[in-house]
């Protein structure tokens, strides 16, 4: 009953994230993986995709956005954010 009312209302939270049959492939790939919620926030990120960005060991980026980061890549979060909107703009 939770789970539909996590899908129902549009967001994606690291608890409802495990529902996803495809998380069972990516966690362990060895290609990185980020999923990110329709604000941006991150929810999910592989081993491989905290490795590839340089995230800090123990670092809890769920719900974060890429500003938020403490990674030198996190400058360029705005225009992260702003390429998902494009994204979403263009289906």
């Amino acid at each position: 009953m939770e789970n539909e009312q996590i899908a129902s209302n549009g967001h994606l939270t690291f608890k409802s994230i495990n529902d996803i049959p495809l998380i069972g492939l990516i966690e362990h790939s060895t290609l990185p993986w980020c999923i990110r919620d329709k604000e941006s926030k991150h929810v999910y990120l592989n081993k491989a995709c905290e490795d590839f960005l340089s995230i800090p060991p123990g670092f809890s980026y769920q719900g974060k956005n890429d500003v938020e980061f403490p990674c030198k890549w996190s400058e360029f979060g705005q225009e992260f954010s702003a390429q998902d909107r494009k994204a979403e703009s263009s289906k």
